[in-house]
């Protein structure tokens, strides 16, 4: 009921079991063994290997990922892709990693998503209608499809990376012109004011109405 096969000191180098499990050694010690659920891997594995049975020749690995012993990458190695799995024996918060052709493309590390390749283009809707990347020294948001492209808030900042304000909208409100982190132009339920003097290079045009007084107060150029 139980085949066993020794070296010469009679260490055992596989061992089979009726109805039970076939066992793997090194050295006399037991590395892998199959269970009824599945299969057990005692101690430590570099990379196991898989070879796909469906006809298209395609290889994977799974093995402990060279950068963190932590983590786990599901490598093809056809196509040389791999994912980075897991990490710290924590699945949230984890870091994943997936690349193609060796190259890092999108990141997930904590609270962060990270697309580390200039160029590389994060893409939304059927016909990607909706883009965002940066090019190594500009940022672009690139809205291509039909329809229009709306930013919703009950109030929107456009802001320097500073914090200096350059354009305030607030819901039912007012929206405001800023120069310089200082306000200028703002519209009013009545219509606009101007904080400041007004300059135009053209002709200006008032045509009251009999019911309406209207005022310019202010420098004027």
């Amino acid at each position: 009921n139980v085949i066993s096969l020794l070296d010469a000191q009679d260490h055992n180098i596989l061992r089979g079991v009726k109805d039970g499990t076939a066992e793997l050694y090194y050295d006399n010690g037991k590395r892998f063994e199959t269970l009824s659920s599945g299969v057990q891997v005692t101690g430590t594995f570099a990379e196991l290997i898989f070879n796909c049975l469906n006809g298209t020749g395609k290889q994977y690995k799974f093995r402990a990922s060279g950068t963190n012993s932590t983590g786990f990458e599901l490598v093809d190695v056809t196509l040389n892709q791999r994912a980075y799995l897991y990490h710290d024996s924590t699945y949230l918060g984890g870091v994943h990693h997936f690349h193609t052709n060796s190259i890092l493309r999108l990141a997930i590390e904590g609270a962060h998503v990270n697309i580390p390749n200039d160029t590389t283009r994060l893409r939304f809707g059927a016909s990607a209608d909706l883009q965002l990347w940066h090019d190594g020294s500009h940022s672009y948001i690139d809205d291509s499809g039909t329809g229009n492209l709306y930013i919703q808030s009950n109030h929107v900042n456009i802001d320097s990376k500073n914090g200096e304000q350059f354009i305030n909208c607030i819901q039912d409100g007012a929206v405001e012109l800023y120069h310089n982190n200082t306000k200028r132009i703002e519209t009013t339920s009545g219509g606009a004011n101007v904080i400041g003097n007004f300059v135009a290079d053209c002709s200006i045009s008032i045509d009251p109405d009999s019911n309406t007084n209207h005022f310019i107060t202010g420098g004027i150029q």
